[in-house]
């Protein structure tokens, strides 16, 4: 199932920024931009919401990266 649109700003919502730079760096600046701005005006948020919004899309991360869809990259270690 994918993540929709709502989900996906609630589970970007309060990250320390790297995951909302990598999605809007394959996106369209005007599409990052309004991501952005969305986020904004969000405003405080129930922590169990944020996190449950994390936890579906990370099941779907894991589930396309299982079929295939898409590939993390390695980790670095220091």
């Amino acid at each position: 199932m994918p993540v929709g649109a709502r989900a996906l700003l609630l589970a970007l919502k309060g990250n320390d920024g790297r995951v909302l730079d990598a999605l809007a760096a394959v996106m369209s600046p005007t599409a990052a931009q309004r991501m952005r701005d969305e986020l904004d005006t969000l405003g405080a948020l129930p922590v169990t919401a944020i996190q449950a919004a994390q936890d579906d899309a990370g099941a779907t991360l894991r589930r396309l990266a299982a079929e295939g869809a898409i590939l993390f990259p390695e980790e670095e270690t220091a």
